[in-house]
């Protein structure tokens, strides 16, 4: 998980128009998080019928069955690859995006955990969404990431959209993701981090 320029031939060749917006979200859909990524979808569909043509790429697997009614609604603006196995092969999948979102809010939930896909999203370089809890409250939104005060369908439509006519701030952001990460999830830098400590310790 380093940095990566948007792979336009890989987009193409699924058929991703140049102006297409692309998404990408990894993981596993179970009960406490199925609320949230069905927002995610709903998003997909509203920028849709804005006018904005968008893609959602999804990995992982579905244990609830969180889409009652069925999926015909996203099924236009989804692909959904299922389990991957190996982690290396996401970073290549990753580098089709042109955001990253976690959706949700602050909650009992959230609160106390941390996304195990953020340190990979930040690494990569695009623009962060992310509502205002875990990690989202430590970020400096405008610098690191986008932070929504809840990261729902109609907050997470917005801000893409308005991400998307302002090529500047998605600069920016790319560039505060990376810094962030550098700073926060680098092996090397945590290792010597803790090497000081517990030196200090003995």
């Amino acid at each position: 998980f380093t940095p990566r320029a948007r792979d336009d031939r890989l987009r193409a060749a699924r058929g991703f128009g140049p102006s297409d917006i692309v998404l990408f979200y990894h993981g596993n859909v179970h009960t406490s998080n199925a609320a949230e990524v069905r927002s995610l979808y709903e998003a997909v569909v509203l920028l849709n019928a804005r006018g904005l043509p968008t893609q959602l790429i999804r990995t992982g697997r579905d244990f609830p069955d969180f889409l009652p009614e069925g999926d015909d609604w996203i099924r236009p603006y989804l692909v959904h690859l299922g389990h991957v196995g190996r982690a290396k092969h996401l970073p290549a999948l990753m580098a089709l995006a042109d955001y990253f979102v976690q959706p949700g809010l602050a909650d009992a939930f959230n609160n106390y955990r941390f996304p195990s896909k953020l340190p990979e999203f930040f690494a990569i370089g695009r623009p962060v969404i992310l509502p205002r809890t875990n990690l989202g409250s430590l970020v400096r939104d405008g610098e690191h990431a986008c932070v929504l005060p809840q990261a729902d369908a109609a907050a997470i439509a917005d801000a893409i959209a308005a991400l998307d006519a302002d090529p500047e701030r998605v600069a920016r952001l790319s560039r505060g993701a990376l810094a962030f990460a550098a700073e926060h999830f680098s092996w090397p830098r945590s290792a010597r981090s803790w090497t000081r400590c517990t030196s200090a310790a003995r």
